[in-house]
């Protein structure tokens, strides 16, 4: 390693300050954004639990958690060095794959859920059940799991980032183990999932456009601004991580300039924020339970219905979604 280079990508006062500041107020922002939409699903579970809360709700408690997170490299971005130790720097390393790589998995979970529902006929939508929700949930996250725990045993490695102040997949690591398991995850965990996503989602809008179909996720005329959002939300706030995992294939890693090492991070982090306004705050069923539990608003509406009709049937579809208690 070149000390010099590493020396020169080392954060400045007001840089590593800058950094922490945000790191604590994206992390209180998304905690509590997300908390809030994790207690409305609790609060009325007859109502919201229905199998298409299951993805949903799963991608909130993914960024609460993430959220919970960044304390500890805000409070490293602060000290201008990683606090917590090697052990405390291959943990935070896995958790943040993990929930990384299950976000990305989970999008088009939510993208297929959504398609199928306004596109297909009644009797699918009849046989659309918690059990195999939950099924396909577990598979999901098993593959996430298989694949942040292969740095710990040797397929890439997790590592302290020449900044000092964060931990993350080590793109410094020059080696054919590397360079396999990056692209072996780029494919695997966000070109297909993206890939599958904008497929599923071009198919959902064109339904809507087509049929005037009215949907439970947005509100009308916002449908095309929500499928935006739900796919920029990710996909984009984790491309900076891509670029910078890629680059070194390319370019020395220590010749990077410092933003690369700096701006992936935080864009990630901003991730939580936004999956709060597409997934809660512009989803109208979720926004009436919250504003049901401050004690605003009128009788949430316990059916779900879209106003078109199946292209195989003639009969509306109607997600029951229970009784509140």
């Amino acid at each position: 390693m070149d000390e010099a280079a590493s020396d020169n990508l080392t954060l400045s006062y007001s840089e590593h300050i800058a950094l922490g500041a945000y790191l604590f107020a994206t992390g209180i922002i998304s905690g509590i954004a997300n908390f809030i939409g994790i207690f409305a699903y609790m609060r009325y579970p007859a109502l919201m639990l229905t199998p298409s809360a299951i993805p949903e709700l799963s991608l909130l408690v993914s960024d609460f958690c993430v959220s919970c997170m960044h304390p500890f490299s805000g409070l490293s971005a602060i000290k201008n060095a990683w606090v917590w130790g090697s052990s405390g720097c291959q943990l935070y390393s896995f958790a943040g794959f993990f929930f990384g790589n299950y976000q990305c998995l989970a999008i088009p979970f939510i993208a297929y859920d959504r398609y199928i529902m306004i596109t297909t006929s009644q009797q699918i939508n009849t046989n659309r059940n918690f059990h195999d929700y939950v099924r396909f949930l577990l598979l999901l996250m098993a593959v996430s799991f298989a694949f942040s725990v292969m740095p710990l045993v040797g397929w890439g490695r997790y590592g302290l980032l020449p900044t000092k102040v964060t931990c993350t997949i080590d793109w410094t690591f020059e080696s054919p183990s590397y360079y396999s398991f990056i692209v072996v995850l780029v494919i695997f965990l966000y070109i297909l999932p993206l890939s599958t996503a904008l497929y599923l989602y071009s198919k959902t809008y064109r339904h809507i456009a087509s049929n005037g179909t009215s949907v439970h996720w947005a509100a009308p005329g916002r449908e095309k601004m929500v499928i935006t959002g739900c796919l920029v939300s990710t996909y984009v706030a984790f491309s900076g991580y891509g670029i910078a995992c890629l680059l070194p294939f390319f370019i020395d890693a220590y010749k990077l300039h410092k933003i690369i090492y700096i701006i992936p991070g935080p864009m990630a982090k901003f991730t939580g924020i936004l999956n709060a306004i597409f997934y809660i705050w512009l989803n109208p069923h979720v926004k009436k339970a919250i504003r049901k539990v401050f004690g605003f608003g009128d009788e949430i509406q316990v059916v779900i219905k879209y106003t078109s009709r199946a292209k195989d049937e003639e009969t509306p579809i109607s997600i029951n979604t229970g009784r509140e208690d």
